[in-house]
Parts: structure tokens; C-alpha cells; sequence
């Protein structure tokens, strides 16, 4: 009898190892398939999934820091004045820091949606100002090396045109500038 109650107590020790053992592989399982889902939540951007044993809430999902209303105005807004910036120091001469505050507009604008058209336009026109910035700023370091006794002719001609590449960039933006402020500032903007 006491051979039997022992056998009956292994039989039932083994039976609990062989549940917990089953308990686990599915837990494990259970962990895996939260862990997969966490993972895929992240990677569209809701928040990771809970474990097992905490209760599951679903969260909408938030939108990110360039997809709050007028952010993309806001960034259009501040590439204006880096460009309006930009043409008044391509106006007084000024390329070298013209060409940081084309840089600037460009790394702008870039966190802005590329759906919008609006930004895909402010975006090309800082696009174009960065080679006309550095034409004129190139120009400028040529007109800086030539000796103007001897090459007189050579030096006015890179001087005429490093200010023409000036006045170029300097008046494309102001246009593209003036431009749009008319356009605000039109009847026809507000609608009857």
C-alpha cells in the first residue's frame, strides 16, 4: 500500500511536470505571438503590445510631430524667411552666408510631407538656390586668387559674373517671395 501511494505521488508529481512543461510551451508560445504583435505594432506605430498577464488595451494610433495641423505651414513659413534672408544678403554681396541660409532652408523643408505640393515647390526653389549660391561663392574665391595688375580683363569679367549669379539667385527668390505675398494678399485668396 505504501509502494502504491508512492507511485500514485509520483504519477501525480509527473502529471503536474508534464502540465507545467505544457503551461510553459504555450506561454512560451502566448509570449512569442505578443512579442510578434508588439513588434508590428511598433513598426506601424501604436504602442507595443502588453504581456500575458497584463490586460490588453488598444490605443489609437498618434500622430507624429510632422503630422499635427500647420506644421506644414509653419515649416514654409520659416523656409520664407530663411529665403528672404538668403536674397538680402545675395543683394549686399554676401554668398558665403547666403549659402548657409540656403542649406538651412533645404534641411527645412525636408520635414515637411512630400505630398504637398506647396512644400514640393518651396523645396525646389531651395534646391535651386544652393548651386546659385555656390557659383557665386566659388566666383568669388576665383575673383580673391587673381592678381588684378596683371589680368584686369580676366578679373572684371569674373567680377561681372559672380554679381550677376548674385542677382540672379538674389531676384528669382524675392519674385518667387513677392509673388506669394500678393497672392495672400489678394481678394481672390479669401474667397466672396
Amino acid at each position: 500500500l505504501i509502494l502504491q501511494i508512492g507511485n500514485i505521488k509520483r504519477m501525480h508529481v509527473n502529471m503536474a511536470f508534464f502540465k507545467q512543461k505544457k503551461n510553459r510551451q504555450s506561454s512560451n508560445r502566448s509570449r512569442r505571438c505578443h512579442e510578434q504583435q508588439a513588434m508590428n505594432d511598433f513598426s506601424f506605430g501604436l504602442s507595443a503590445s502588453p504581456t500575458h498577464h497584463q490586460t490588453t488595451v488598444m490605443t489609437t494610433r498618434q500622430p507624429g510631430f510632422n503630422q499635427l495641423p500647420g506644421f506644414n505651414k509653419f515649416l514654409r513659413d520659416v523656409v520664407r524667411v530663411l529665403l528672404a534672408t538668403l536674397t538680402y544678403f545675395m543683394f549686399c554681396g554676401n554668398p558665403e552666408i547666403a549659402l548657409g541660409f540656403s542649406i538651412a532652408s533645404i534641411a527645412v523643408i525636408r520635414f515637411g510631407k512630400l505630398a504637398s505640393i506647396k512644400n514640393i515647390q518651396w523645396g525646389l526653389l531651395a534646391f535651386l538656390m544652393l548651386p546659385l549660391s555656390i557659383w557665386a561663392v566659388f566666383l568669388k574665391s576665383c575673383i580673391a586668387s587673381i592678381d588684378e595688375d596683371r589680368a584686369y580683363s580676366l578679373s572684371l569679367i569674373i567680377k561681372f559674373m559672380e554679381r550677376g549669379a548674385e542677382i540672379l539667385a538674389g531676384s528669382i527668390c524675392a519674385f518667387s517671395l513677392v509673388m506669394t505675398f500678393i497672392g495672400k494678399t489678394s481678394p481672390e485668396h479669401y474667397g466672396p
